[in-house]
């Protein structure tokens, strides 16, 4: 089955045969984690305005 996996969920879908290997899916991988890799820096840098602008809020109420 799945060396190195303990993950009982994980291995349930394998026996269950709702996760299957297929051809390009080695490929895809690298690109998921591309596309996620993209995405949390976005996150990141969207809260950091976000954070950015709650605070010039705040100090522009105090004064």
């Amino acid at each position: 089955m799945a060396k190195g996996i303990k993950n009982p969920e994980f291995l349930e879908c394998l026996k269950r045969n709702k996760i299957r290997r297929f051809s390009e899916g080695k490929a895809l991988v690298t690109k998921e984690f591309d596309i996620a890799e993209k995405d949390l820096l976005e996150a990141k840098e969207s809260f950091g305005r976000r954070s950015t602008l709650s605070h010039e809020q705040k100090s522009a109420r105090t004064n």
